[in-house]
């Protein structure tokens, strides 16, 4: 960390100079771009990387944002056109640019439940993107104060009016992005917290102009509008997806609900039709009858009965057992007095 943070930059004069373009030593004559004290110049001998140091004072905050600035101005003034950076992004749900709370809370039951589904079903393209473009500068202004920020470089270019940030150690915080945003014009960072500090001029030049890798939209103003635009027709687009899939969900616990109560209706229903069962022990076996059935097929010593496995079991009146099997459930008595066609005795 210590290489990337040394300063490659002096200050002669009004001119800002690089450490491969002064002699060695104090005979740089330069000061630092950011306090103003002198420093030599350390490119020659062992070093791994040529740089300036201060010269018996501290080495202070600012030097290398400094002259970062004072080198990327010095670029921009001298140049007809900067590549602005592409940009891509999904439009759905979980975009940071929505209150997703209160777009939610706007539906009279829990539609983020239904979030996953929806957003399955939305046959909508929820993607943007577009490539890196060149464009005309017309006029630099340097450090001039645009609402309450001072941006580094402001370019006049043929789409509008360009902010331009240029990053080493302090980079847009929340608080400069959204005065930002509220002043409404686009800008674009560039970040050079990692450039190597043996960067020549024209290199810097292709870095600050032509290459994109490192510049990002830290706010896009024609960008913003159009995806809230998309945004607003995506969510839109949504909500009757959302009432439809409610709909069928409300309508299937629904059914659920009233098959239960159905099940629950008729479990206490059978709950009234039990007849006991009576095992009776025989030569071969224990058999099991019910001798209280109401339409009986054998009788012994005057007992009328019928057996469960020979009778019951082909009954149609015959709907299971209760509980631990020690009972039948017959509706017999139930289809005989309600004259239900199909549940006549087979006798």
């Amino acid at each position: 960390m210590a290489s990337i943070l040394k300063l490659p930059y002096g200050l002669q004069g009004n001119q800002l100079l690089h450490i491969k373009d002064v002699p060695n030593g104090l005979a740089c004559a330069c000061v630092c771009p950011g306090c103003g004290a002198r420093l030599v110049a350390r490119n020659q001998g062992k070093v791994k990387t040529a740089h300036f140091a201060h010269y018996q004072a501290p080495e202070c905050a600012t030097g290398l944002q400094t002259a970062l600035h004072l080198a990327a101005k010095e670029v921009f003034l001298q140049q007809q056109t900067f590549r602005l950076p592409g940009a891509a992004g999904i439009i759905g749900f979980h975009a940071d640019h929505f209150d997703k709370q209160a777009y939610f809370s706007s539906f009279a039951y829990d539609a983020a439940s239904y979030q996953q589904a929806v957003e399955n079903r939305l046959d909508l393209d929820c993607e943007y993107a577009f490539d890196a473009r060149y464009v005309r500068i017309n006029q630099v202004l340097l450090e001039h104060r645009t609402g309450d920020i001072i941006p580094d470089i402001i370019l006049e270019t043929e789409a509008g009016p360009l902010l331009v940030e240029v990053a080493a150690t302090h980079f847009i915080d929340e608080a400069k992005q959204e005065k930002i945003k509220r002043l409404g014009i686009s800008t674009v960072e560039i970040d050079l917290s990692k450039v190597s500090r043996e960067l020549s001029s024209d290199a810097l030049t292709d870095l600050l102009i032509n290459q994109i890798d490192r510049k990002r939209w830290a706010y896009n103003a024609r960008l913003d509008a159009k995806v809230a635009a998309r945004h607003a027709h995506y969510l839109e687009a949504a909500r009757p997806l959302f009432a439809a899939w409610h709909a069928e969900l409300l309508h299937e616990q629904q059914e659920e609900e009233r098959e239960r109560q159905r099940q629950q209706q008729r479990k206490e229903f059978y709950a009234t039709q039990i007849k006991p069962i009576t095992f009776k022990g025989k030569r071969y076996g224990t058999a099991r009858q019910v001798l209280g059935c109401p339409d009986p097929r054998r009788s012994f010593d005057g007992q009328l009965y019928s057996n469960v496995d020979a009778d019951c079991l082909r009954c149609a009146h015959f709907r299971g057992y209760g509980a631990e099997r020690k009972s039948v459930i017959c509706l017999y008595e139930y289809t005989n007095r309600h004259k239900i066609p199909g549940y006549e005795s087979y006798k």
